[in-house]
């Protein structure tokens, strides 16, 4: 009591949690507080419990995005890339410091067609047909054909919340 700091918190030994307050006053005098804070200190311990999951789940996670065989993408209703993969990069030789999350379908085509995967019209036709909603509301599976002669299967799925996922796959020699 003779010189009161920050606030500690100590549990008890029937398991519950006390914030322990203590403050000087302007005559000399100390005023203390107890207050329990065993709920909070409950939700603080779930929440971390929770979030060490979500952790250990998500290098699960991106364990398996990157040894898929076939490249994945996804994007959100806004055809804004969400999650994408290493094969799905070295499929089409692009560079992950242009290809990550947040970049919009047309800048990925932008720079496809600056790599010299896609003419312009062939980029411009992807994009229209991608803008389809009746294209958007089902699976669909197509074939494109890049200029270095290598073809690609790719299948779109609808997602709920209106983005997609596709998946891609070197299938030239098939």
């Amino acid at each position: 009591h003779r010189n009161p700091r920050e606030a500690i918190e100590v549990q008890l030994t029937d398991g519950r949690w006390i914030l322990i307050a203590e403050k000087r006053t302007d005559d000399g005098n100390i005023v203390g507080t107890r207050s329990d804070i065993t709920e909070t200190k409950l939700r603080e311990m779930e929440m971390l419990r929770i979030s060490q999951q979500l952790h250990g789940r998500n290098v699960h996670f991106d364990m398996a995005l990157s040894n898929m065989i076939q490249g994945l993408c996804m994007f959100d209703k806004d055809q804004k890339l969400i999650v994408v993969n290493r094969r799905y990069l070295e499929i089409y030789g692009f560079s992950a410091d242009v290809v990550k999350p947040g970049i919009s379908l047309r800048g990925l085509m932008e720079y496809s067609v600056s790599l010299g995967n896609y003419t312009q019209e062939q980029a411009e036709k992807a994009l229209a047909e991608r803008n389809d909603p009746e294209r958007l509301s089902k699976r669909t599976t197509i074939k494109q054909r890049l200029r270095d002669g290598r073809v690609i299967a790719v299948m779109n799925e609808p997602m709920p919340d209106g983005g997609t996922i596709a998946t891609y796959q070197d299938i030239t020699e098939l």
